[in-house]
């Protein structure tokens, strides 16, 4: 999660299911904030979404731009620096590469 021009809260879990997940952002994300999210199926109850399957990456003032660029960020860095990140290595991992660009983040097992 990030807020725009501010934190990012990054979360590893081994659950990705739409209950998991949308418990996860409501536990951090305040009831009176604007979601922008992807097409991704746990979101689909969100309202503001980009869907990247027709090619379309911003809808009004709904980006997932930010976001994104924290994924890549840890994929290169766990391909490019770790090569490899054992499960339970993985939420330090995540801390660490987020802690590198951003201010907040936590890891949830």
């Amino acid at each position: 999660m990030v807020e725009r021009g501010g934190k990012l809260r990054a979360i590893a879990t081994k659950d990705t299911g739409s209950n998991t997940l949308m418990t996860l952002a409501h536990n951090d994300i305040d009831i009176n904030t604007t979601i922008y999210t992807d097409e991704h199926m746990p979101y689909r109850t969100l309202p503001k979404r980009v869907n990247h399957g027709v090619k379309e990456f911003v809808n009004g003032t709904a980006s997932t731009n930010t976001a994104e660029s924290f994924w890549s960020h840890l994929k290169r860095g766990i391909n490019g620096i770790h090569h490899h990140v054992s499960a339970n290595l993985y939420g330090s991992t995540v801390m660490s590469i987020a802690s590198a660009g951003t201010t907040t983040h936590k890891s949830q097992n």
